[in-house]
């Protein structure tokens, strides 16, 4: 008494819910019809599939965004080593509005570049993290 469902009665919510329920090794056909279903309504949604869609679309571009702000932090960063690389040969850390030398004052110095290995450091915990929370792994080890 294996009753065939009538999915075109299920709202799109209820086609996901089937989607993950349905036993794919038991019932491939089923989990075939599911999808295809999904896809079709996904093309052609009905007026209460409508919210749904729109909250599919706004995690997708949150994930997008995710996914560019951790390049972001990642460039951000190395841009920051390199600089910082330099200061330390040059003996000086240059900012727009100050300039900090090692010649002049080395525990000045000494102080702003532990300041900026602690910013890379923060940089990239952080894009490590958006890359995990990306790729949908957890961001605690």
């Amino acid at each position: 008494m294996n009753r065939k469902p009538d999915y075109e009665k299920y709202s799109l919510q209820e086609l996901y819910e089937a989607a993950e329920s349905v036993d794919t090794n038991l019932y491939p056909e089923r989990a075939k019809e599911i999808r295809d279903k999904i896809q079709l309504r996904i093309e052609n949604p009905r007026e209460e599939d409508e919210e749904l869609l729109n909250r599919l679309k706004e995690v997708a571009h949150q994930k997008e965004k995710q996914s560019k702000d951790w390049k972001g932090s990642l460039v951000f960063a190395v841009t920051i080593f390199i600089a910082l690389v330099a200061s330390i040969f040059s003996g000086k850390l240059v900012t727009r509005t100050y300039e900090v030398s090692f010649e002049d004052n080395p525990m000045l110095f000494y102080f702003v570049t532990v300041l900026f290995v602690g910013f890379i450091g923060h940089l990239l915990i952080k894009a490590d993290e958006q890359y995990r929370r990306d790729k949908g792994g957890d961001t605690k080890d």
